[in-house]
């Protein structure tokens, strides 16, 4: 009976200590789309740059959950692929608002094999770094400037200058603590989305959406919660 108390005691005690992450970075992005290189022929020409806000929460020690928003561009044009007589390119602001779910299937002590940090006590901090891969849900509008040689488009194809859709985001990431309160994160993974618009074109009777990719480097900040106070740095 003791024993048992002790354990619920202990258990009640973890749940009650928890960690908010903040997070914020900057990336690339690239669309495989209709104009361009698609995701056949990458071009490297054409990523570009975005920003990254987000936040995540450790729900058990393998699972976490998170919400991100990325702002930024992408871009493409047809020269250099097959369809350089066509002569396309685009412009597009975009934004997304997302939610995923985290499996951190394996935990790396961040001291391992480092006998000087051992010794200053990094492996008893709980300092690790931590692989994962995640999957969710989520929302972009984007605003395409599509502009292409001659006064008509091809037959079958058609524009349009705002569109926004469903999108189901997946990829990997790690992270790596610097410190008690600091770290380091890097994730790159792409996004189908239920709009074939987020270049300014599409062609009918085309079976694929748009599919396009976000990396981010971001620094992360901790809060830690102590019995649900915030604890106070150390």
């Amino acid at each position: 009976m003791l024993a048992l108390c002790c354990s619920f005691s202990l258990t009640a005690q973890k749940k009650r200590n928890s960690i908010v992450e903040l997070h914020v970075g900057a990336g690339a992005s690239y669309l495989a789309g209709d104009v361009g290189g698609g995701f056949d022929r990458f071009q490297l020409s054409q990523v570009r740059p975005v920003l990254y806000l987000g936040g995540r929460y450790d729900i058990n020690e393998y699972f976490s959950g998170k919400a991100n928003i990325f702002m930024g561009r992408m871009s493409g044009n047809d020269a250099g692929t097959e369809n350089d007589v066509r002569g396309y390119s685009f412009d597009t602001p975009i934004y997304e608002l997302s939610a995923q779910m985290e499996w951190n299937f394996l935990n790396i002590p961040a001291a391992l094999g480092s006998i000087a940090s051992r010794r200053r006590g990094i492996m008893s901090s709980g300092f690790r770094t931590r692989p994962y891969i995640y999957a969710g849900i989520g929302f972009v509008y984007a605003e395409p400037v599509l502009e292409h040689s001659g006064n008509n488009l091809l037959p079958g194809q058609l524009t349009q200058s705002r569109t926004s859709g469903f999108i189901l985001p997946a990829g990997i990431g790690i992270k790596t603590d610097l410190s008690r309160q600091w770290a380091l994160g890097l994730e790159i993974g792409g996004r189908i989305c239920t709009s074939d618009y987020l270049d300014g074109l599409y062609k009918e009777g085309a079976k694929n959406d748009d599919l396009y990719f976000f990396a981010s480097l971001h620094a992360i900040y901790k809060i830690r919660f102590l019995n649900g106070k915030i604890e106070k740095k150390r």
